[in-house]
């Protein structure tokens, strides 16, 4: 059994420290589920961050849409860890701030 076996990860991240620190837990048997946002041209997520983004469970989800929210709220809400490594204020505004998903997911981490 690995330490993190059972326990579940979102995590919505574009740069370095997001599917660097995710790919680990992954390797430590969380399950994680990678969301990138969609993109209409290719980016280095489809060369380089391949071998980071292993172990992992992707999908593609526009948050800015109601129905992309709806089902990150899905996502947020079984999940055990949401970690997102956006810019700064971007969850806040597609309406993911702090205070919100703490108070409609109290026990996340």
């Amino acid at each position: 059994m690995k330490p993190l076996e059972g326990v579940t990860i979102i995590c919505a991240s574009i740069a370095e420290a997001g599917p660097a620190t995710s790919q680990i837990l992954a390797f430590l048997g969380a399950e994680v589920y990678h969301v990138e946002r969609p993109l209409d041209r290719p980016t280095v997520r489809y060369t380089g961050s391949i071998l980071r983004n292993s172990n992992k469970k992707a999908l593609t989800l526009d948050c800015k849409v109601p129905e992309g929210k709806e089902l990150m709220w899905k996502l947020i809400e079984r999940a055990d860890v949401f970690l997102e490594n956006f810019a700064p204020g971007a969850w806040e505004r597609m309406g993911f701030s702090y205070e919100e998903v703490k108070k409609r997911v109290p026990g996340l981490k």
